[in-house]
């Protein structure tokens, strides 16, 4: 799950800077400030994966009248955890170590953004 969601990440990360990129130059163009573009690209990119693990959509049920073999039904389910069993078993294998190095890697940048932010006030203060 860790993987599949850090996949998602990436990938929606990317999409949202190139659309911000262009959405930039845009109103750069037009005299507009864009730093709010920047910061809700930023945000989306960190919040949208982490809600979507919260809000995603049960499988649609069906309707009436519509039924399956119990037998087929059976055999789906067992064909389908067969097949599965290897990427899930890679996914489960790579979780928590992906897991670890997420949190180890926020860390480090948030100790970066600390120490940096020490920094400036430091330099500030020597400023005319």
């Amino acid at each position: 799950m860790t993987l599949a969601l850090m996949i998602y990440g990436i990938v929606l990360g990317s999409f949202l800077a190139g659309a911000a990129h262009f959405l930039d130059r845009g109103l750069r163009v037009l005299g507009r400030p864009t730093r709010w573009i920047w910061a809700l690209a930023m945000a989306a990119t960190a919040g949208i994966p982490l809600l979507s693990r919260y809000f995603a959509r049960p499988p649609p049920l069906p309707t009436q009248g519509a039924s399956l073999p119990a037998e087929l039904l059976y055999e789906m389910v067992a064909r389908g955890a067969t097949e599965a069993q290897g990427v899930s078993a890679l996914s489960l294998t790579l979780d928590r170590p992906l897991a670890l190095l997420w949190i180890l890697s926020s860390s480090l940048i948030l100790l970066a953004l600390f120490w940096t932010s020490l920094g400036l006030r430091r330099a500030a203060r020597r400023w005319e």
